[in-house]
């Protein structure tokens, strides 16, 4: 997987300066601050790919490395620790192939995303999450509900490969299905009942142990002799069930 940097021949867009540019929110996605500095600015994936001077191709949250991060940062006036966790943790992904089994992507192989429309409800200004990324991210830690992959109404996956939130057939927010304008943060189902709480204590557990390990660059094991294990030994454990999480 290459990963990109910008050129030095076209620095924000031949020296125009993004102004007013929003900051990541906690814990936001690189592809979801994408879509809010579109909206912003009103333009397209492809528009502000040319103006950074990268290629997105297939995977908007692997364009970019750490140095692409951090000169993101400087050329929209940001600070670099805005842009910590996606570099810490896409930012790994990009150089590693074994991590990048770690993502959730649809069957054709384009990037996917689950969300919580509880979340997305809390939000003053619905974002996704870099969680949200993840294969094991499957239950919500805070509202304790399975995450969901689609719209309710329709069944559209969320489309953060391309803009959704600007130009002619734009929705208004990330909350919204960029193909029937369903608001879902009024879908979804309810909190799941208690009597399954100790089966979905290990799941969040788990999930959350798999992307600390990532944002750390390393994970231990109950038992093994190595106090620190690499990380490229993760996804493989995971897929043959022999990791659960803990705290």
């Amino acid at each position: 997987m290459p990963s990109y940097q910008f050129r030095d021949s076209e620095p924000a867009a031949g020296g125009r300066r993004f102004y007013g540019t929003p900051k990541p929110l906690f814990c936001e996605s690189f592809a979801s601050w994408v879509q809010r500095v579109c909206q912003h600015f009103d333009m397209t994936y492809a528009s502000f790919a040319r103006l950074l001077g990268v290629a997105f191709g297939q995977d908007v949250d692997l364009a970019l490395d750490d140095a692409g991060y951090r000169q993101l940062a400087r050329l929209f006036g940001l600070a670099d620790e805005d842009f910590a966790l996606m570099r810490l943790s896409f930012g790994r992904c990009v150089t590693s192939k074994p991590l990048r089994r770690l993502l959730y992507y649809r069957d054709d192989g384009r990037l996917a995303y689950r969300f919580c429309p509880c979340c997305l409800r809390a939000d003053s200004t619905p974002y996704y999450r870099l969680e949200w990324r993840f294969e094991h991210w499957t239950i919500c830690p805070q509202h304790r509900v399975k995450m969901e992959y689609a719209c309710l109404r329709c069944g559209t996956r969320p489309q953060m490969q391309r803009t959704i939130l600007s130009g002619s057939r734009s929705v208004p927010t990330l909350a919204h299905c960029c193909a029937c304008a369903c608001d879902m943060r009024q879908t979804g189902a309810g909190a799941t009942g208690s009597e399954q709480m100790p089966e979905l204590n290990q799941v969040v557990s788990t999930e959350r142990a798999v992307v600390s390990a990532v944002v750390h660059g390393y994970f231990s094991v109950v038992g093994f002799r190595a106090r620190r294990v690499t990380l490229r030994r993760l996804p493989e454990w995971l897929e043959h069930g022999l990791l659960t999480g803990g705290t």
